[in-house]
């Protein structure tokens, strides 16, 4: 099937396994972005149906990748291994990139949207701090988990007194108990958009 970067909302309910209304209602509800073209019709960008998928747990069929969720670890390989590991039965729902280098870690951020990035803290050369304030300040990356690795929380500063904002923690040494009880609820599908959605009408 031939990517399309534009989508109808039919073409966009079809992906979604829904129906045009839901689409409809999505929209209405400014949970999905959309726009008219110059005839009244409602257009979909891709990009916006992925970012919706990922935040609201919603699979979405016959694209490249299908629903894996997409993890990026900065790490000297010791973690990507253990994680693997904690995380076996899960193998065919997480598309996993490993990297020791910063400016690598970088453009694959970049490149790559994860939408879980772990960083090991303790890397030389690595701000954690940093790097998650500056993850957390794009709109294009609002909907990535961070994890880091070697502190407790985030009361523990990193860098010039700056807290971390990551999104989750693990003290070292990591378990593998740790790491399943983290990342397991970040790869399930939640079970649906209306309980998600009454939490934040709450």
């Amino acid at each position: 099937m031939v990517r399309k970067d534009i989508l109808t909302t039919f073409e966009a309910a079809s992906l979604c396994s829904v129906s045009y209304n839901t689409i409809k209602n999505w929209i209405k509800r400014d949970m999905l972005s959309a726009y008219r073209t110059a005839g009244g019709h409602l257009r979909i960008k891709l990009s916006d149906l992925e970012s919706f998928s990922r935040e609201y747990g919603i699979p979405i069929a016959d694209r490249e990748g299908g629903d894996k969720r997409r993890v990026l670890i900065l790490d000297n390989g010791n973690f990507a291994r253990l994680f693997s590991d904690s995380l076996n039965r899960y193998s065919d729902r997480i598309d996993l990139h490993s990297t020791k280098d910063p400016f690598e870690a970088g453009s694959l951020v970049e490149s790559n949207k994860p939408d879980i990035f772990i960083i090991n803290s303790q890397l030389p050369g690595v701000d954690a701090a940093r790097i998650c304030s500056h993850i957390k300040k794009r709109s294009a990356l609002k909907h990535a988990k961070i994890g880091v690795i070697g502190i407790k929380s985030a009361s523990d500063s990193l860098s010039d007194g700056e807290a971390c904002p990551a999104d989750f923690f693990f003290k070292d040494p990591v378990d593998k108990v740790e790491i399943y009880e983290s990342i397991e609820p970040m790869i399930l599908p939640k079970k649906g958009v209306r309980s998600h959605r009454n939490k934040k009408n709450a």
